[in-house]
C-alpha cells in the first residue's frame, strides 16, 4: 500500500488508511507507537487491540469445551468473559461424572495470567482482566516455556518409576500452559517488535503447546497402564529430551551447523524407534508413537526458525 508524503512545517506527514483507523478506534489525538527497523517503520496502536467483552454459552457443551472456550477467548485478546448457563453442571467425560461449572471456571482462570472471577451470579459468571500486557513480556515467557518443557519432558521418566510423582508432575503442565496462553494473548493483542515475526512466533508457541500436550498424555498413559520403560525405550526417551534441548539452543543461538546437527540427531532417533518397534510390547509402541509425533513437530519448528532468520 503506497501513501503520499506531505510536508507540515519541519516534519513530514503521511495519511493512515481509514478502514484501519476505524477498526482500531484511532481518532484525532490518539498516540501510536513507531518501531524503526532499518528502512522500515512499523506503526502500532498504543495499548494494543482491545476486544472488550464476549459471551460464552454452555448449552450443549461439556467440561473440556467450556475450558477451551474460556482459554481461546483469553488468547484471542478479550478483556471480559461472561459465562452464561442454565444447568450448573457439565459432563466430564474422561472421569465419567458431572462437574460444577463454578469449579470448571475457577480451575481454568488459574491458568490465565491477569484474569480473575469478578462476579458469580445465578446464571452468569463474569471473568475480567486487570493487567496490561507488555509486548516485551513475550520474549521472557517464551524462554520460560522452553526451559519448563525441557524439565517437564525429563521428569516424565519419574512417572514410570514412582506413581506418587504423577500429581505434582501434572501440576507442572498447567503452569507451563499458563505461559503458553499468555504468550499467544500478547501476540494477538500487541504483536511483536518485528511485525513479520508474529505469524511464525504464533506457530512456534502453538506447536510447543502441542508438544506439551503430547508429553502430558504420555504421562497419563504411563500412570493409567502401570508399566515401566524398557532400556531401549528409556534410551529413546533420553534422545527426545536431548533433541528438545538441541532445538532450544538452535532457537536462541542459530547457526546452519546446528540445523544440520539437529537433523542428524532426529534421523538417528527415528531409526531407533523403527528398529525396536517389532520387539517391544504394544503398550510401549503406543508410548513411542507419541514421541515420534514430537520428532516431527520439532522438525517443523526448525523450518520456522530458519524462516525467522531470513526475517532478521
Amino acid at each position: 500500500m503506497k501513501r503520499k508524503v506531505f510536508r507540515n512545517g519541519p516534519s513530514f506527514v503521511i495519511t493512515l488508511p481509514t478502514k484501519w483507523t476505524k477498526e482500531y478506534g484511532i481518532e484525532n489525538g490518539s498516540e501510536l507507537d513507531l518501531a524503526i527497523n532499518g528502512s522500515s517503520i512499523t506503526i502500532d496502536i498504543s495499548g494494543g487491540k482491545s476486544l472488550g467483552c464476549t459471551n460464552i454459552n454452555t448449552k450443549g457443551i461439556d467440561r473440556t469445551f467450556l475450558r477451551c472456550a474460556i482459554r481461546n477467548a483469553y488468547k484471542r485478546g478479550y478483556d471480559e468473559l461472561r459465562i452464561n448457563y442454565d444447568n450448573s453442571k457439565l459432563k466430564h467425560h474422561r472421569l465419567n461424572r458431572e462437574v460444577s461449572i463454578h469449579k470448571i471456571v475457577s480451575e481454568e482462570v488459574e491458568n490465565l495470567i491477569g484474569f480473575e472471577v469478578v462476579d458469580s451470579g445465578e446464571n452468569v459468571i463474569t471473568i475480567r482482566g486487570f493487567s496490561n500486557e507488555n509486548r516485551e513480556d513475550f520474549d521472557i515467557f517464551l524462554r520460560k516455556i522452553f526451559l519448563n518443557i525441557i524439565q517437564y519432558a525429563k521428569d516424565l521418566e519419574s512417572i514410570s518409576k514412582d506413581e506418587n510423582a504423577f500429581e505434582s508432575w501434572e501440576i507442572k503442565h498447567w503452569n507451563i500452559k499458563k505461559f503458553v496462553n499468555y504468550c499467544i494473548r500478547i501476540l494477538n493483542k500487541k504483536g511483536h517488535k518485528t511485525s513479520d515475526d508474529v505469524f511464525n512466533l504464533y506457530h512456534i508457541v502453538s506447536n510447543l503447546d502441542i508438544i506439551l500436550g503430547l508429553i502430558q498424555y504420555t504421562g497419563r498413559y504411563l500412570q493409567e497402564n502401570k508399566f515401566q520403560f524398557s532400556e531401549k525405550t528409556e534410551k529413546i526417551n533420553e534422545g527426545i529430551n536431548d533433541l528438545i534441548r538441541i532445538y532450544y539452543d538452535l532457537f536462541y543461538n542459530y547457526s546452519i551447523e546446528k540445523v544440520v546437527g539437529f537433523s542428524i540427531k532426529r534421523n538417528e532417533i527415528k531409526k531407533e524407534i523403527v528398529e525396536i518397534s517389532n520387539y517391544i510390547s504394544p503398550k510401549e509402541t503406543i508410548f513411542l508413537e507419541r514421541f515420534y509425533q514430537v520428532l516431527e513437530i520439532l522438525y517443523r519448528l526448525t523450518e520456522i526458525r530458519m524462516d525467522l532468520e531470513r526475517n532478521d
